[in-house]
């Protein structure tokens, strides 16, 4: 088994012009070390007009314009990402991925998934903090020298994250292996961008669920099929409920029991006195009135949105029982 940290900039928010990697071993012994420039075909936009640039790149601008396309450059990246044996890593990692499904479809080539492991989640659930940080907030934090490093240069900030893995297992006294398997919860794919996508555009069509009780799944409860997850994302929505990502907005949380950071943020919230109905994938099928799997998927589409006394008259339940509930738990 061997671990690939990558890492990926951009010209202008959405076209990428660099994929940097580090390759590693269980014990983060480089094995290789790349920075992959990438012409991206388009005007440089690091900032707003007249005003100093976000970020700076660690190249100039004509080392893009000399480098190769995407195209050229795709089987490459394709078999790094898709190599047997291999686990993924990043920090921050949706926009990266985001970067890459534009590409695919920009060159025409065709769109691999893959799943990675994100860092800024693991350090998240190992410092049990709600915030997501920065790679540069957490290199210091946990004390790493990286002052051989530059920032925004695609295979150094690989590196960065690479280094970061590597002190989390020291802080958890564990190895690699041992660290993702505890954060099962800390991947990110292409199919949970889609997902994040159909949520955004099912808030746009249900404009009234903002003010509906909201429900949020747990991180820990992992989709086998995206389409079957947003089937029972459009139900949520059709049956009058709203859908939040964030545990300290919904009225009910849903569960199976195993660890991630929305479990830590519904046990912060319980201890602070908020009132969240805690259920299970069962318990959100009997609130929808279908069937639920473990994975909080479901085969059923709803074919309109006229069902939305469902919310109203499950919410009227709750909120009547609220006293009752909290004494029980």
């Amino acid at each position: 088994m061997d671990y690939l940290f990558f890492d990926m900039e951009c010209a202008d928010g959405n076209r990428a012009c660099s994929f940097g990697y580090v390759l590693a071993n269980e014990k983060f012994e480089i094995l290789e070390k790349r920075d992959l420039l990438i012409n991206p075909e388009c005007k440089f936009r690091l900032g707003r007009s007249g005003e100093e640039p976000y970020i700076r790149l660690s190249y100039k601008e004509d080392e893009f314009r000399k480098a190769p396309n995407f195209a050229k450059v795709y089987d490459k990246i394709r078999a790094l990402l898709t190599a047997e044996n291999r686990i993924l890593l990043g920090h921050s990692i949706s926009s990266d991925i985001g970067f890459l499904e534009k590409a695919c479809a920009r060159y025409s080539k065709e769109y691999f998934s893959f799943e990675v492991y994100d860092t800024q989640k693991i350090y998240s659930l190992c410092a049990r903090e709600r915030q997501m940080r920065s790679l540069e907030y957490i290199v210091s934090e946990l004390g790493i020298d990286a002052s051989h490093l530059t920032e925004h240069k695609s295979c150094d900030d690989a590196e960065m994250t690479m280094l970061v893995a590597k002190a989390l297992t020291k802080r958890c006294e564990c190895g690699i292996e041992e660290l993702l398997q505890t954060n099962c919860a800390s991947t990110v794919s292409s199919a949970s961008l889609a997902i994040n996508r159909a949520v955004k555009e099912l808030k746009a069509r249900y404009p009234k669920s903002k003010k509906a009780p909201a429900i949020c799944i747990s991180d820990a409860i992992k989709e086998l099929d995206a389409t079957k997850r947003i089937n029972l994302l459009k139900t949520i929505f059709a049956r009058g409920f709203g859908y939040s990502s964030t545990v300290q907005k919904c009225a009910y949380y849903v569960s199976n029991g195993q660890f991630g950071a929305k479990e830590q943020a519904y046990e912060e919230c319980f201890a602070e006195g908020q009132t969240i109905r805690k259920i299970t994938p069962a318990e959100l099928g009997e609130l929808l009135k279908i069937s639920v799997s473990e994975l909080c998927e479901t085969d059923f589409e709803p074919l309109s949105n006229n069902a939305g006394k469902t919310a109203k008259a499950a919410f009227g339940a709750i909120a009547s029982k609220r006293k009752t509930t909290k004494q029980a738990r």
